[in-house]
């Protein structure tokens, strides 16, 4: 009887232990997921997006809309997925993508290398790369002459030379005033003779209206025509020079002519870093819109950027004066991204191909980038 009893107590404590090792399987098996190693997120919450506006890909109007909100919409809605944005700097959003508080990053993401390292990506929305937006014409080498005659560089050199011309006359004038009065007068008008001849003697003229007698004059005139050789060859190829540059700047045909012109990019972006690297003259400004003014001022020479965002910016201002180029800097792809391992990745990697496949994302690209 007491042997039975030990079997009874026993077999109760085999029973009890193996319910609590059941019933602490069944609580593990509902415990928050853990998505790409990050923070744990409960299965019934929403994804967290982060979202960097930049038109097309993003555009804040009347809820977030572009190209890629649009494929992540899709995307989302065949995986039946719940999901709540957050609006980012490019920065913040590869940092907390990184560390796994969002488990979607979208917006104009550039598959590089130094972010592979820090992040997933998925499979590419859209292969495209570096553009180059350039002023569409400026009247070729009439008009460039024109600009460079009427430019504040010419005008400061036209004031200099007139200077110089000014002081020559003066000093041969106070040589000649009192000896040669019929030719130099001693009045204002003396000045002006003497300005008149220092001018013909720069450009070799030599109309002979005018001559120094005295030794001063003579020895001022010597110096001064040989003096003239070097002021007006050094004018005349100021003015040849930024007239040359000036035609060569409007005709930009690619990348090769780039190494002789100012480019606006905008800073930290793919394009600085591009620039930077190959010693280009590169001018950083805050976005696209500001070094597009830039280049239709005429401030700077090209625009270097994310093509497809410059075809958007380009037409989107309606500019007869700008145009992008159908050349690539360098081919470059836009993706979503994902924590490292994230559980997601296979599911929108599959879901995205088939999407590319289909005349509707073609539409779409047409709508927000154009025909081109």
């Amino acid at each position: 009887m007491i042997q039975f009893c030990r079997f009874a107590v026993r077999s109760a404590l085999m029973v009890l232990l193996v319910m609590a090792v059941w019933t602490e399987r069944s609580r593990a098996s509902v415990t928050p997921v853990v998505v790409g190693g990050a923070q744990e997120r409960g299965a019934e919450e929403p994804l967290r997006v982060g979202v960097r506006i930049a038109a097309p890909f993003v555009v804040d109007v009347d809820g977030y809309q572009g190209l890629a909100m649009d494929a992540w919409r899709i995307v989302a809605t065949e995986l039946d997925l719940e999901w709540e944005a957050e609006t980012l700097p490019l920065g913040p959003l590869l940092d907390r993508t990184e560390a796994g508080d969002l488990d979607v990053a979208v917006g104009a993401l550039t598959v590089t290398a130094a972010r592979e390292e820090r992040v997933d990506f998925t499979h590419p929305l859209l292969s495209s790369g570096l553009g180059i937006a350039v002023h569409a014409g400026r009247g070729g080498l009439i008009a460039a002459v024109f600009r460079s005659l009427l430019s504040s560089e010419f005008l400061r050199a036209i004031g200099a030379l007139s200077l110089l011309l000014m002081v020559v006359g003066l000093l041969l004038w106070l040589a000649e005033r009192r000896r040669n009065t019929e030719q130099f007068a001693r009045g204002p008008r003396g000045l002006l003779d003497g300005f008149w001849f220092s001018a013909v003697t720069m450009t070799t003229v030599g109309y002979g209206d005018k001559a120094p007698i005295s030794g001063v004059g003579r020895a001022i005139t010597l110096v001064w025509m040989f003096a003239s050789i070097i002021v007006i060859s050094g004018f005349t190829g100021a003015i040849a020079s930024s007239v040359t540059v000036d035609s060569l700047n409007s005709r930009i045909r690619g990348v090769s002519d780039l190494v002789r012109v100012r480019v606006a990019v905008i800073e930290n972006s793919a394009g600085e870093s591009w620039t930077r690297g190959r010693g280009l003259l590169a001018v950083a400004v805050d976005d696209v819109e500001e070094a597009l003014d830039l280049l239709e001022e005429g401030a700077v020479d090209a625009v270097v950027h994310d093509r497809p965002i410059l075809q958007y910016f380009v037409r989107e201002l309606q500019s007869e004066h700008l145009k992008v180029l159908p050349e690539l800097v360098v081919r470059q792809d836009l993706a979503f991204a994902l924590p490292e391992g994230s559980d997601l990745r296979e599911e929108i990697n599959r879901t995205l191909i088939d999407l590319l496949s289909r005349p509707e994302w073609a539409e779409r690209c047409r709508f927000w980038l154009g025909s081109d």
